[in-house]
């Protein structure tokens, strides 16, 4: 018996070509929930971490939102200008625009 004939028998010997659709699908759904799960147990706390500085970053720039090419920084427009550029050319950089 082949490998691959070895890998695609169950438990009793039965070849998965036998088992129902719906069985099979519960397998996958029950497996990919296991790894979920795994990776959720794994990387939990850098997941976290990630949505606390998404979350401050929403609240310290909420003000910025309602309408962002009419608004700018109170305390220091001209960091906010900076930071744009520094954006921008950093986007052409990304995406390979050498041009002048």
């Amino acid at each position: 018996m082949t490998s691959t004939a070895r890998a695609a028998q169950s438990a009793n010997g039965q070849a998965h070509a036998s088992t129902p659709a719906n069985s099979r699908t519960a397998e996958a759904i029950g497996s990919l929930r296991t790894r979920l799960a795994a990776l959720a147990r794994s990387h939990g706390r850098d997941v976290a971490v990630c949505l606390a500085f998404v979350a401050l970053a929403g609240w310290v720039t909420h003000g910025l939102w309602p309408n962002p090419n009419g608004r700018v920084l109170a305390l220091n427009p001209e960091d906010q200008t900076l930071y744009e550029w520094f954006l921008a050319a950093d986007t052409k950089f990304a995406f390979g625009d050498w041009g002048c």
